[in-house]
Order: structure tokens, then C-alpha cells, then sequence
């Protein structure tokens, strides 16, 4: 993760940044399934990093244009050929990698921020003390 961070030119590292916070903030509101929100955010930036890795590797690739040149018929038809295909390859890659990645996980945590409730006057709390509270009426009654 931190390897595509310096390898990979802007806006990918500020992409993986704001989902690392994206995350940690997510983390921080519902502690009770914390485990579980930083399991998955680790799973997306770990496939985020690896989806610009793999297109830096795929880009730095060179192909045998001799060896495509039997199937197409001449050089000239082969470096055509694998010209349109690796253009085509990097825009499909360019926007999973800017836009579907972190829209789908921003997403995901929309969703499972609107789908369960929590607490406007605490967001950080635990179940523990959410209930503690309303047993001692907010700790009044101590």
C-alpha cells in the first residue's frame, strides 16, 4: 500500500489517503463492529493499491511486435493493434482505478452509515456505555 503511494503519481495517493481516513473515521463512530469496518477497509485499500500496481506493472510492459507481426500480417498492423488494445486497456484501468474503487467503497460506507443508527450526542460510544448512561439517566444519578 505504501509502495503504490510513492510510486503511483497524484490522485491516487490522495484517493488511498482519504479512504485510509474514511475508515479510521468509520472505525471511531461505531466501535462496537470496529473490527469489522477496519478488516474491510483494509481489503479495499489493499485492492486499490494493487489495481494501480498491477496497471504501473501492465505499462511498463513491452510486447514482441515481431512475434504478433505473424498473426497480424505486417509490424506495422501488430504496433497498430497492440497500440489500440493497451490504450483501451489503460482507460478501463484509469477509471476503476480513480473512480470505481473509492466511489464503490465510498459508497459502501454510505450505506452502512444510513443503515445503522447511532448516537448524535456521542457518536464514539460503545453499546456498554450507551446503555450505562441510560441506566444512571447520564450519570446523574450518581
Amino acid at each position: 500500500m505504501v509502495a503504490a503511494a510513492f510510486l503511483i503519481s497524484a490522485p491516487v495517493p490522495a484517493l488511498g489517503f482519504s479512504m485510509l481516513a474514511a475508515t479510521t473515521l468509520w472505525a471511531w463512530l461505531e466501535p462496537a463492529n470496529r473490527m469489522r469496518h477496519l478488516a474491510r477497509g483494509k481489503g479495499a485499500l489493499l485492492m486499490y493499491a494493487l489495481a494501480a500496481l498491477g496497471l504501473r506493472l501492465y505499462l511498463a510492459l513491452e510486447a514482441d511486435v515481431y512475434g504478433w507481426a505473424a498473426a497480424f500480417g505486417s509490424v506495422e498492423a501488430a504496433i497498430e493493434t497492440l497500440q489500440q488494445g493497451r490504450g483501451l486497456v489503460q482507460i478501463v484501468a484509469m477509471l476503476a482505478i480513480l473512480y470505481g474503487i473509492p466511489v464503490g467503497y465510498l459508497g459502501w460506507l454510505v450505506q452502512e452509515f444510513v443503515s445503522t443508527p447511532r448516537s448524535l450526542v456521542a457518536p464514539g460510544q460503545t453499546a456498554q456505555e450507551v446503555i450505562h448512561a441510560l441506566r444512571t439517566r447520564g450519570g446523574l444519578s450518581e
